[in-house]
């Protein structure tokens, strides 16, 4: 057989029906009056058509006016300004009444076409009769156009472009009495490939069975007739199914991991207050991250009581004004009215504030959250305004600063997985001593976040007596590294293609 021959056998009964009927270039709507199909029929045969090289679909789009219900009554009795104004042109200085009975207006439309007319300057009133002017005359003559265009509407719709005023359109679409719609028409025309299939003939009788079926084997109908031909080397139509976002099926495994770790997950609101997002954590109240250049602030409810950490605020208070055994505090006073203000979390820390005060607080113990923080940093390829953060607490008498550099190395390794890390020395006011994770990445050095030892001057306070390991880690960066992306607002694009293409891992 030859490449024709196979065509003719891959051909659907739509596709040989629209094509025998393209001998020359036709519309849709003909070639559903030549061949019996129905519009969604003629489109599926011509797509498939389309797709094998077989035909060209041409689209021509238009603008086409067609008459409201209301327009439709408006213009079988004319618009009520023009009947009235006609009449008046006819015979002038009539009266109110017989304007309205001559000119056939209810009393509704005659008031709006008075109001119309009297508005516009195209009629008097003169000892209770009416005068048309001529300006009004002027009107009468230039409005016969939307009357000529209400007529044309009344035989068939128009398209925009051939209406010669489009200003009187424009108003009758205004009153609601025509309306304008998009219209695609599409024209079919044979390929040069195509015109072959047709010449050499194309049987419209002769069927093929579409698949192979158990009733076609029991039937034994394959025994003499003939399969449609498929490509199986043609390109099909691309699947996107459902799927996890690819950060939130980065969020699930890490959970999944420490959880198996034995970690249990702590959680913490959104909109925190001075007391647990900073103060609880010894930061002192005039700290230059404080500022309103690195907290936001809430406006309304401007503050909370702090009733149920009323017994730890004493305790923080002290601390900070003349700290714990081996301490001297900050040596400042403590404003309570502060420590009360709303602030939008800008540290998941907090989260670890709340357990450690939580009654159901388990020593030895070991504390995640993954959540989400707000600061107003300047966005940029490695900076977001609002930032995910993993941070994390472990409870215990033997927890000291090898314990924390394990995680440290873990979370590098199996979470960002990079191969090059460092943990180096670094500063918070409420760890003692403090380091800092950071990642070779991009050719460059990238800090993932800070972690260190809680001092006693948090944790003793909030009455916990054993050492507390705790870090903060940007989770961003993390999944940044992970997954190769060179830019953190990647991570929450809405590129179709990044996200339909992601990397399912599991």
């Amino acid at each position: 057989m030859d490449e024709l021959s196979d065509i003719i056998d891959s051909l659907h009964d739509f596709e040989k029906k629209v094509l025998v009927n393209l001998n020359q270039p036709a519309s849709v709507e003909k070639i559903m009056s030549l061949s019996g199909l129905d519009q969604i029929e003629v489109m599926r045969g011509a797509q498939w058509l389309n797709n094998k090289c077989l035909i060209v679909i041409k689209e021509d789009k238009s603008v086409i006016a067609k008459l409201t219900k209301r327009g439709a009554e408006t213009a079988k009795k004319g618009l009520p300004e023009l009947r009235f104004l006609e009449e008046l042109d006819k015979k002038n200085n009539q009266s109110f009444d017989d304007l309205r009975k001559t000119a056939g207006l209810d009393a509704n439309e005659f008031n709006k076409a008075m109001g119309f007319c009297r508005q516009s300057g195209f009629v008097s009133i003169n000892q209770g009769k009416i005068i048309i002017n001529n300006l009004g005359k002027e009107y009468l003559k230039k409005e016969g156009r939307k009357t000529i265009i209400l007529k044309q509407l009344v035989a068939e719709s128009l398209d925009v472009k051939s209406v010669k005023h489009e200003e009187e359109l424009d108003s009758l679409k205004e009153r609601g009495l025509v309306d304008v719609e998009e219209k695609i028409g599409r024209e079919l025309a044979a390929t040069p490939l195509g015109i072959k299939v047709i010449k050499r003939g194309v049987d419209l009788g002769r069927k093929l069975l579409e698949r192979n079926t158990l009733q076609v084997i029991k039937s034994k109908d394959w025994e003499s007739t003939d399969f449609r031909r498929y490509n199986v080397k043609e390109a099909v139509p691309k699947k996107y199914y459902g799927k996890l976002h690819p950060y939130q099926e980065f969020i699930e495994k890490t959970k999944d991991k420490f959880a198996s770790m034995g970690f249990k997950e702590m959680t913490g609101p959104y909109v925190e207050n001075n007391f647990t997002n900073c103060d609880a954590l010894f930061m002192p109240q005039d700290h230059p991250a404080r500022g309103i250049h690195d907290i936001f602030y809430i406006k309304e409810p401007e503050k909370t009581e702090l009733k149920e950490y009323k017994n730890f605020l004493k305790k923080v208070k002290k601390a900070h004004e003349k700290g714990i055994k081996g301490s001297a505090g900050w040596r400042i006073p403590f404003d309570e009215e502060f420590t009360k203000k709303h602030v939008l979390r800008s540290q998941t820390t907090s989260a670890s504030v709340r357990m450690l005060m939580n009654e159901d607080l388990e020593i030895p113990g070991k504390y995640f959250v993954i959540d989400r923080n707000v600061r107003p940093d300047v966005i940029d390829w490695k900076h977001g305004a609002e930032f995910l953060q993993m941070e994390g607490i472990v409870l215990g008498e033997d927890m000291n600063l090898r314990s924390l550099f394990g995680l440290l190395r873990m979370f590098a390794e199996k979470v960002a997985k990079v191969e090059k890390y460092k943990i180096m020395p670094d500063y918070y006011p409420y760890t003692e001593p403090s380091a800092s994770l950071h990642i070779f990445w991009r050719g460059k050095w990238m800090e993932l976040g800070g972690a260190g030892i809680f001092r006693k001057e948090v944790t003793e306070p909030l009455g916990v007596k054993v050492p507390v390991i705790a870090w903060g880690l940007g989770f961003d960066r993390a999944f940044m590294a992970e997954r190769s992306i060179n830019d953190i607002r990647q991570l929450f694009t809405n590129d179709l293609s990044w996200l339909r293409n992601a990397e399912v891992k599991h």
